[in-house]
């Protein structure tokens, strides 16, 4: 019997360690969710709301109190939009599982606000569900950053498919020796006589067999290996689909995709066989091509003879540029190092400076050769403007490393710079440390004032970053209101001071809201770099730093260990 006592009273102290354990692992699961920045709740099998944490009520703008006890229908823009939401998550109570997507919820303030959200199960057994937890995080201004980028893609699509132009966008593959058609535009369609949805993921090569001996797609290797963008003289091609003249010029975008501009000069270039060919035509035939064209005497330098094409785009009169020098105009830079009078190249095709006269300097794609004329040598000289394709470059690149709002390098290109100076840091033992911060209570400026004022104070704080910086330091976006810098040959005490600084600066910072002053603070994280260590353990332990200052009161710097 005592036996059977003592037993009996083991099963129950160990009975009670358990149920102190469920209490104390319940404790901490609640302190979790409590504290968890991401808005979690429970609902009930009738859709009402029997817990939230003060994430879940501030995001909606409610006190917790107001939301227990109160139908999920209450977050929901209307009654469709509620039924919606449940025809689409509830059908979960057959299957054990859970639900995720973005859904669309008003606010208290009537404001509509976008979730990302996960419903998943709350089971009483195996059968019976008795209610969901539902988590969620606000996405509202990744969606708005989405559109905004949409709107941008739209814009450079326009200009790629007005373009006169051909423009051609490939992909390397086998180690850069051919290359896959990724995008054409309308122009590059109507030079080439195909529809680009035809050739799209092809290899250049089997498109155009001939590329290889026409010389283009060994231009192609050389920029793709080198990243230096190079013009391809006036060229025949020639296959069994298409034969005409093409003029190309190739350039490597930062994201390692190659681009070739082209035109058809197919016209140019028989009026210039047949200028060669008939000195009495020479006038004719020179003003019908579309390029500019300068005929120059090859002793003195000086232009005997310029075309309407030429003379528009110096923007001048025949009398005042027939018989100057030419390199008045055209190459200014390479007055006595000519490639064909003074270098002895038989042809000089390249990217040169046209200077208008009124000063302006205009980008050239360039052919000069020697032609016989009144039995006298003299040098045909062949131009066009390639502003435009100097401005869809200049884009193009802008689009790859730098972000649209603030006008700092985007995430992207911010880790790529970050990540060469870590490296040149770690060879020489050079210090370099990483400056994270954000905006305290951006949500609440968003607000209050609305997108467009928080977009100013985003601009605002971004130029005072640039103007406080050094040379070398690398200032990057890399989330909504989160930025950093990275600071080249700078200790963690320089760096500090460094965050400090700007920390006073942009408290100091007022935005004009409609008729009211919007002022921000900002919390910094900072760390420097430890031997032998990567990137993104120095980023992790700088935004470490930064949570520390936000949790110890924001509006404050903290180095990391």
């Amino acid at each position: 019997m005592v036996e059977t006592v003592d037993k009996l009273q083991d099963e129950l102290s160990r009975i009670k360690k358990q149920l102190r354990k469920s209490k104390s692992d319940l404790s901490k699961f609640r302190a979790v969710v409590d504290n968890s920045y991401d808005a979690i709740s429970t609902i009930d099998a009738n859709r009402t709301i029997t817990f939230c944490n003060d994430a879940f009520a501030g995001i909606f703008g409610y006190s917790v109190k107001e939301l227990i006890g109160r139908s999920f229908r209450m977050l929901h823009v209307d009654e469709e939009h509620f039924h919606a939401f449940g025809r689409t998550v509830y059908p979960l109570n057959t299957v054990k599982g859970f639900w995720k997507g973005e859904w669309e919820y008003r606010k208290k303030d009537r404001s509509i606000i976008c979730m990302e959200t996960v419903v998943s199960h709350l089971w009483r057994s195996r059968k019976l569900t008795v209610g969901y937890i539902v988590a969620m995080r606000d996405v509202t201004q990744r969606k708005e950053a989405e559109r905004a980028l949409l709107e941008s893609e739209t814009r450079f699509r326009q200009l790629f498919e007005n373009i006169r132009s051909g423009v051609a966008i490939y992909e390397a593959v086998d180690s850069g020796e051919d290359f896959l058609f990724r995008d054409v535009n309308r122009a590059a369609e109507r030079i080439d006589k195909l529809r680009g949805e035809s050739i799209i993921g092809q290899r250049l090569t089997d498109v155009f067999p001939s590329v290889g001996e026409f010389g283009l797609l060994g231009v192609m290797q050389r920029v793709y290996a080198t990243g230096r963008p190079q013009g391809h003289p006036i060229a025949l091609y020639k296959d069994e689909r298409i034969e005409g003249w093409r003029e190309n010029y190739v350039y490597k975008l930062p994201t390692g995709e190659v681009v070739v501009v082209y035109d058809d000069v197919t016209d140019m270039k028989t009026a210039e066989d047949n200028l060669r060919q008939s000195e009495g035509n020479l006038r004719e035939i020179v003003n019908a091509v579309h390029a500019g064209i300068v005929i120059i005497d090859p002793e003195n330098h000086r232009i005997v003879e310029a075309n309407p094409k030429a003379l528009k785009i110096i923007g001048a009169e025949a009398g005042r540029v027939v018989g100057n020098v030419c390199h008045q105009f055209i190459c200014p830079a390479e007055a006595g190092k000519c490639p064909v009078t003074d270098l002895g190249q038989v042809e000089d095709n390249s990217e040169r400076i046209l200077r208008t006269i009124d000063g302006r300097q205009i980008p050239i794609l360039k052919n000069v050769s020697r032609i016989l004329l009144h039995g006298k040598d003299h040098l045909i000289e062949s131009f066009i403007d390639i502003s435009e394709l100097k401005e869809l470059q200049k884009h193009l690149q802008e689009l790859a490393t730098t972000d649209s709002l603030t006008g700092t390098n985007n995430r992207r290109h911010f880790i790529e710079l970050s990540s060469k100076e870590l490296s040149r840091s770690q060879r020489y033992g050079i210090p370099l440390s990483m400056i994270i911060f954000d905006i305290d209570h951006f949500k609440a400026i968003n607000d209050t004032c609305g997108h467009s004022a928080g977009d100013e104070m985003l601009r605002e704080i971004s130029s005072i970053c640039l103007r406080g910086l050094r040379e070398n330091d690398i200032p990057g976006r890399i989330g909504g209101e989160e930025f950093a810098i990275t600071t080249v040959e700078c200790d963690l005490p320089g760096a500090t001071i460094m965050a400090e600084r700007l920390r006073k600066d942009i408290e100091e910072l007022s935005v004009r809201c409609d008729d009211r002053e919007m002022r921000c603070t900002i919390s910094l994280g900072v760390a420097q770099l430890r031997p032998g260590e990567d990137l993104d353990p120095l980023m992790k332990r700088a935004d470490v730093a930064l949570y520390s200052a936000k949790n110890s009161g924001r509006n404050r710097v903290c180095a990391g260990t």
